[in-house]
C-alpha cells in the first residue's frame, strides 16, 4: 500500500518517492466519504457487559540494568490460529537502560522482549524488540495499559516517545510504546540507508535487500500476523490481564490483525484514521485521492469567505497542474532536519503531491487554497515555507544518522509487497487510475515502481485472510478526519463493518492522525479508554462542524 507511509512525516510517507511516500504511511491511500460523511457523524452501538479490568499490579523499576530478571511468556491455546502467523512461542522480557536520553517531565523504563523471528522455528532467529513504560502519572493508576501501535509500516515510535509523555495518556495508566520488528531500536533493523546512497529507488532497495538477506534476515516473516503475535506476547510478558490497544493509520491495521488473532487479552481499541486489511491501497488510492481534493474544494465552496476569495479554486487548481507540466519552476529551500540547502524542481506531479501531503495535516489545511492561489499569481514563497516546515514532503525529512532513523524502508516493503501488492490486481489498479487524468501519471509511475520494488523484495504473499474484513466485538473506538487523504472516512466505515461493539466519530475539516492534532478527539479517546462501555461526550464537535477556517488574502 504506497500511500500510507510519508518519509517526512511521523505516520506515513509521500506518493512521490516510493509508493510507500503516498501512505501509514507510510503508500498511497484515498479519501472519499462515503455514507454520512459530508458531515460528523458519531454512532454509538450496543455495548456488552462491560469488562472486568485485570488485577495484575505492576510496578516498574525507576532504574533497571540489562541483566534484569526475564520473564517467561506463556503460550495462549485459546488464540485464533486462522492467521498466517503461528502463536506457540516463548517471549523473554528484560529490563535495561534506555537506548535514548531519559526524559525529566516523567519516568520512563526500558525493556527488550525477545521473540522467534519465525514462529514455526523458535529455536532460529531472534527479533530483539525495544520497549519503554511510560510509567502513570496517577497515584492509583489503572491496571489496564495504553499500547500504543505506530503508522507506517515502519515508523519508530520510541523516537516520539516525549510526544507521548504529552498527550496525557499516561494521566491515569501506563502507557507502553515498543518500535515493531525491523524499526527504530528493535534488532534486526530493517532501514535502508541505500535509499540515501542511490539516485534510483529501485537500485536502491536492491542494495538494501541484497544485504538484508546477507545478514541472514528472513523478509517474509515482517508483516502485521507477526507483529500481532509480537503484541500478544508483550502483553503477557508485562504482566498484564489486559491492555487497551491504540493505533494509528498502519497501526489500525496491527490493532485489528491483533484483535482477530489474539482477543482475549484486549479491554479496548482505539483506531485513528484506520487501515482496514480488506481496503486495497493500490485499487482504491485514485478514488480516495480524488475524494480527498474534492472534499478540499467543496468546503472552501461552502465557506462564504474562502468562496468569495477564491470562487474558481478548483479550476485554478488544475489548470495550475497543467502550467506546471508544461513549464516547471526550481525553488530552493533549507532543510530543516539537514540544514542544508536543496533545490526541488516543481511541475504539475509535484503540486499534486504537496497538496496530498499537506491534506495530512490539520493544522495546515486552511492555507492550500492561498497556497494555490498565489503559485497560480507566480509566487512560490508558501512553496518554499511548506518545504522548510517537511509538511509537504520534498526530501528526507529525518536525517538518515538520527538515531533511530524514524523510517524502516525496508520493513514498509516487507508488509507492503506481502499484504498488499501480493493480494492486489495490477491491471485493475492501473485501470481505476485512469478513471482520473490528472493523477493518472502520477500514481502510475508509483504503481510501477512499488511493483518492480515487491518482485525483488522477496516478502511472500499473505494468507488470503489478511485481505478480510476483521470481526469482533472489543470495544471500539473508531477516529477519523473528513479531509483525509490516505484513511479516509470510506474505509474506516469498511473497518466499522465487523465491528459489532464500535462507536464512530468524524472530525470535518481534519487530516490524518487526528487524536493528536486536535483537543476534541483527544478528549474523546481520552474518555473512551476511561469507560469503553459508555458513550464519551462529543460536544467539542459542535465548534468543528464548520470545517477548517481557512487562511484568507
Amino acid at each position: 500500500m504506497c500511500l500510507i507511509y510519508r518519509k517526512h512525516d511521523h505516520h506515513e510517507r509521500s506518493i512521490s518517492s516510493l509508493w510507500t511516500f503516498v501512505l501509514i504511511c507510510c503508500s498511497f491511500l484515498l479519501l472519499t466519504a462515503c455514507g454520512n460523511t459530508t458531515s460528523p457523524a458519531s454512532t454509538t452501538e450496543s455495548a456488552p457487559t462491560p469488562v472486568t479490568e485485570g488485577a495484575t499490579d505492576t510496578d516498574f523499576p525507576s532504574v533497571t540494568s540489562s541483566d534484569a530478571a526475564t520473564v517467561a511468556a506463556p503460550t495462549d491455546d485459546t488464540a485464533s490460529v486462522e492467521s498466517s502467523a503461528e502463536i506457540t512461542t516463548t517471549a523473554e522480557l528484560s529490563y535495561n537502560d534506555c537506548p535514548f536520553e531519559p526524559p525529566e517531565s516523567a519516568s520512563v523504563t526500558c525493556a527488550t522482549l525477545i521473540v522467534p523471528e519465525d514462529r514455526s522455528q523458535p529455536d532460529g532467529n531472534r527479533v530483539e524488540l525495544a520497549v519503554a513504560i511510560i510509567e502513570s502519572f496517577a497515584d492509583e493508576p489503572a491496571n489496564d495499559p495504553m499500547i500504543y501501535l505506530d503508522g507506517g509500516p515502519g515508523n519508530s515510535a520510541l523516537s516520539d516517545l516525549d510526544s507521548w509523555i504529552d498527550y496525557g495518556y499516561a494521566d491515569e495508566r501506563d502507557v507502553v510504546l515498543f518500535d515493531q520488528r525491523g524499526t527504530g531500536y528493535s534488532l534486526p533493523d530493517l532501514n535502508c540507508p541505500e535509499y540515501d546512497e542511490f539516485d534510483d529507488t529501485i537500485d536502491a532497495m536492491q542494495a538494501c535487500h541484497d544485504r538484508l538477506v546477507a545478514e541472514g534476515i528472513d523478509l517474509t516473516q515482517y508483516n502485521s500476523a507477526a507483529s500481532a503475535a509480537d503484541v500478544n506476547d508483550l502483553i503477557r510478558a508485562l504482566g498484564y490481564e489486559e491492555a487497551n490497544l491504540f493505533g494509528i493509520s498502519y497501526g489500525t491495521r496491527l490493532a485489528l490483525t491483533t484483535m482477530r488473532d489474539f482477543p482475549d487479552h484486549i479491554r479496548s481499541v482505539v483506531l485513528d484514521s484506520v487501515y482496514p486489511p480488506d481496503g486495497d491501497s493500490y485499487i482504491d488510492q485514485a478514488h480516495h485521492i480524488d475524494g480527498a481534493f474534492t472534499a478540499l474544494f467543496e468546503g472552501c465552496a461552502a465557506n462564504e469567505e474562502c468562496n468569495e476569495a477564491f470562487p474558481d479554486l478548483e479550476e485554478m487548481f488544475y489548470t495550475l497542474v497543467d502550467e506546471l507540466d508544461a513549464e516547471t519552476i526550481d525553488i530552493e529551500f533549507i532543510n530543516a532536519e539537514t540544514d542544508e540547502l536543496e533545490e526541488v524542481t516543481v511541475d504539475g506531479q509535484t503540486l499534486i503531491d504537496m497538496v496530498f501531503n499537506t491534506l495530512y495535516d490539520t493544522d495546515t489545511i486552511p492555507i492550500l487554497p492561498l497556497v494555490i492561489a498565489d503559485t497560480a499569481e507566480g509566487y512560490d514563497d508558501w512553496l518554499i515555507e511548506l518545504a522548510e516546515s517537511g509538511v509537504a514532503g520534498f526530501g528526507r525529512y529525518q536525517p538518515v544518522d538520527a538515531e533511530p532513523d524514524g523510517d524502516s524502508e525496508g520493513m514498509f516493503y516487507s508488509v507492503e509487497c506481502h499484504e498488499e501488492m501480493a493480494l492486489s490486481d495490477y491491471d485493475t489498479a492501473i485501470e481505476e487510475a485512469s478513471k482520473y487524468p490528472y493523477l493518472e501519471d502520477y500514481l502510475v509511475s508509483s504503481i510501477d515502481e512499488d511493483a518492480a520494488i515487491c518482485a525483488i523484495w522477496g516478502a511472500g504473499s499473505a494468507d488470503p485472510i489478511e485481505s478480510e474484513n476483521v470481526e469482533s466485538d472489543i470495544p471500539t473506538l473508531i477516529l477519523v478526519g473528513s479531509y483525509d487523504p490516505v484513511t479516509p472516512p470510506e474505509w474506516a466505515q469498511l473497518a466499522a463493518e465487523g465491528l459489532t461493539n464500535h462507536q464512530y466519530y468524524e472530525f470535518p475539516g481534519f487530516g490524518h492522525s487526528v487524536s493528536v492534532s486536535h483537543d476534541c478527539p483527544a478528549s474523546i479517546a481520552l474518555q473512551f479508554l476511561d469507560d469503553p462501555t459508555a458513550e464519551p461526550d462529543a460536544g467539542c464537535l459542535e465548534d468543528l462542524l464548520d470545517g477548517p477556517d481557512f487562511e484568507l488574502p
